[in-house]
């Protein structure tokens, strides 16, 4: 699946990072590249549902990444 969307981070679940697809679909990644790990990115990716995974995330559908571009720069956090 290819999609457009947004990195958040979630604060539950021990804290996580997020992809909010503009469709309004929601993801857990499993493999978001810590280059990629910046709150309000906007992303450009290409990636797997993993329907065989469950997380104790909650947060929309397990996504493996295939690939991921950068299209806008969002705030670097500090989430330790």
């Amino acid at each position: 699946m290819d999609f457009t969307g947004t990195v958040v981070y979630k604060t539950f679940e021990g804290g996580f990072y997020g992809l909010d697809a503009d469709s309004g679909r929601k993801f857990t990644p499993l493999n978001l590249p810590k280059s990629m790990q910046i709150v309000g990115a906007r992303v450009k990716i290409k990636g797997t549902i993993k329907e065989d995974i469950a997380t104790t995330k909650m947060y929309g559908e397990v996504l493996e990444i295939d690939s991921i571009e950068l299209l806008e720069e969002g705030k670097a956090q500090n989430t330790h």
